[in-house]
């Protein structure tokens, strides 16, 4: 059985810290509801369930082997609280994902949630090497994957225009002859201060890798009919 102890778990609670503030980070600086404390807190605490539990099986084997009569008496489910922590989790995840009429967003969050959860247990159970192994994965899936393929990213734009029919016409063509990718599509429209009907889409789009989005900016800026363009990374 393993040899727990005060030093042992303190460890471990601190390098479940350091891989929720790690994982934690890239959601917060993307402006996610689920962003750096929340994974902190759910990384540290499945490693504290998993602490539980490992400390449970060690109090339950030493009492058994100190009575032995306790020993078909008093029993432990040596993963029940880890299986809790697994299915309980998911409840947090859901929470985090946003369903519209045109979109679905979050599901990545969910994913990291759900991730530090395991990486909590793995760390909090004892098995470092591979929590090493999986924290190193997280840490490329997180912050470097991404910026490989940078310039083929999903990105949120937002485009403000009058004279609906032309402006319209000029868009799709735009997009036709420039191979852009359209996912989602939302439409709005309102009154500006003038009395004249100002519209708004936003599209969920990926331009092609020799588009830069400089270039794409400055195309749609040609248009006097587009009063204002703003884009985000696409959330998910």
């Amino acid at each position: 059985m393993e040899n727990f102890s005060l030093q042992e778990g303190a460890l471990r609670v601190f390098l479940a810290l350091v891989c929720g503030i790690v994982v934690g980070y890239e959601r917060e600086v993307k402006n996610h509801p689920a962003g750096l404390r929340t994974h902190q807190l759910v990384c540290v605490g499945a490693c504290l369930f998993a602490l539980l539990q490992v400390k449970l099986n060690i109090d339950v084997t030493t009492m058994g082997a100190n009575v032995p009569s306790y020993g078909n008496v008093v029993k432990v489910d040596a993963v029940r609280i880890l299986a809790q922590v697994i299915s309980s989790i998911g409840f947090l995840g859901a929470g985090s994902i946003i369903v519209t009429k045109n979109t679905v967003t979050g599901l990545t969050t969910a994913a990291t949630l759900w991730s530090v959860a395991a990486l909590g247990l793995t760390i909090g159970t004892g098995h470092y090497e591979i929590a090493g192994i999986v924290f190193l994965a997280l840490f490329f899936i997180m912050h470097i994957s991404l910026h490989l393929f940078q310039a083929n990213v999903k990105r949120r734009v937002t485009i403000q225009y009058y004279d609906a029919a032309v402006t319209k016409a000029w868009l799709n063509q735009y997009f036709a002859d420039r191979k852009i990718v359209v996912f989602t599509m939302t439409l709005d429209y309102q009154r500006s201060a003038t009395g004249e009907l100002l519209y708004t889409d936003t599209y969920g789009l990926r331009l092609p890798k020799d588009l830069p989005y400089d270039v794409f900016m400055a195309d749609l800026a040609t248009l006097a009919t587009i009063a204002e363009v703003n884009f985000t990374d696409y959330p998910v």
